[in-house]
């Protein structure tokens, strides 16, 4: 359950915005209350009907087989691509403006257009993506550690713009 939240939390990271840390600790312990309640309740719910699915030969988890029966398992699988293609299309464009906005911005580099970046973006994706589970995983583990520690000091950072 917690690697079912911790993903969410680290996809939803991309979109938090930085400067609340300037807004003061009020305002980031009011958030806190709110927003953790609201974002473990439905991973909690979503873990517990994952768990009550059982484990095919191929070590697979039919995806909510046994709780929907076979034309709710089709459904849910027809809603969760419909569900997850916008969300997916949201990242797609922020990642290619974050890039676009650090190489250009940041960087002062402009080589290429943005279609040319996109489709780049999407290719070296789709290669992390091809290689299978195990290798998707170790690179992701590569880059957490680096990325909390980002983190936490681009918070730390703001601390002194607090106005108490």
């Amino acid at each position: 359950m917690l690697g079912v939240y911790g993903a969410t939390v680290g996809a939803g990271t991309l979109f938090l915005p930085v400067e609340i840390g300037t807004r003061g600790p009020l305002v980031f312990f009011m958030l806190l209350l709110l927003a953790f309640p609201l974002s473990i309740v439905p991973h909690v719910l979503i873990c517990r009907v994952f768990m009550r699915d059982h484990q095919t030969a191929d070590k697979s988890l039919p995806m909510f087989g046994t709780f929907f029966g076979a034309k709710g398992q089709k459904a849910v699988r027809v809603y969760f691509c419909l569900a997850h293609f916008p969300v997916t299309l949201v990242y797609a464009v922020s990642l290619v403006n974050a890039l676009d906005n650090l190489l250009s911005d940041h960087l002062h580099i402009t080589i290429m257009s943005r279609a040319w970046l996109a489709f780049i973006i999407v290719a070296g994706l789709f290669m992390v993506l091809s290689k299978g589970r195990e290798k998707v995983v170790s690179i992701l583990s590569t880059l957490a550690l680096p990325f909390a520690l980002t983190v936490v000091i681009i918070a730390a950072v703001q601390i002194p713009d607090w106005q108490l």
